[in-house]
């Protein structure tokens, strides 16, 4: 195929679905509009005039994906407390205040959407380590603390299924800033390319051996 291209979906396995439950500055869940909020670069931003006092990251790896390191990496420490849920110590966790643990997808129970929008049951095959976490457990430990009340498992379920049974206007896979592009050599007379906005990958050595 002639000029094929390639996406790999990274670390951001379930970006459709963080769309769907509103997850984007543009609209809410369900992809109800609302008033524009602040993007990943307007957070940065905000981090290095010195207006972001704490920003919490959850697996995800921007300062790899960054179109300019050493300015996401300024921002990144203008924040007081940065805290970081990561599976590796990437980029981005070697600047936090605080890195949680969190479980794999391997590891924890739950739904997910898939490309095409279909909501897919998640269910844990291995038992997570003793005081690692899940994304949402840390989030139910937060709310906890800060006397947030949060709906129950019944209700949330409820929800996602909801909001992911709308059918969006639009939708991408994260903003196409952080995307990276690598072009390989061609084979046959024939040029492919490689379009990924994940980097969880560098930091597994069991795929090493995939690298070249």
């Amino acid at each position: 195929v002639a000029d094929l291209s390639t996406y790999i979906a990274g670390e951001q396995g379930n970006a459709r679905g963080a769309e769907a439950m509103g997850m984007l500055p543009r609209s809410g869940p369900g992809y109800e509009p609302v008033d524009r909020g602040r993007d990943t670069f307007g957070m940065f931003e905000d981090a290095r005039n010195g207006k972001l006092a704490v920003l919490s990251i959850f697996g995800t790896n921007p300062l790899r994906n960054a179109p300019d390191p050493a300015a996401t990496a300024k921002a990144l420490d203008a924040v007081s407390f940065l805290v970081v849920s990561e599976l590796f110590m990437t980029e981005t966790a070697q600047h936090a205040t605080l890195v949680l643990p969190t479980t794999s997808a391997f590891e924890k129970n739950g739904t997910t959407i898939g490309l095409a929008g279909d909501v897919l049951a998640v269910n844990a095959s291995l038992a997570a380590p003793e005081f690692v976490l899940s994304d949402f457990e840390l989030m139910l430990g937060l709310a906890e603390q800060l006397d947030v009340a949060m709906p129950s498992l019944e209700e949330l379920d409820h929800a996602v299924i909801g909001h992911a049974a709308r059918v969006p206007q639009d939708f991408s896979f994260g903003d196409e800033r952080f995307e990276s592009e690598q072009n390989l050599a061609p084979r046959n007379g024939r040029a492919s390319r490689i379009l990924s906005g994940g980097g969880t990958w560098l930091h597994d050595p069991r795929l090493a051996g995939m690298r070249a």
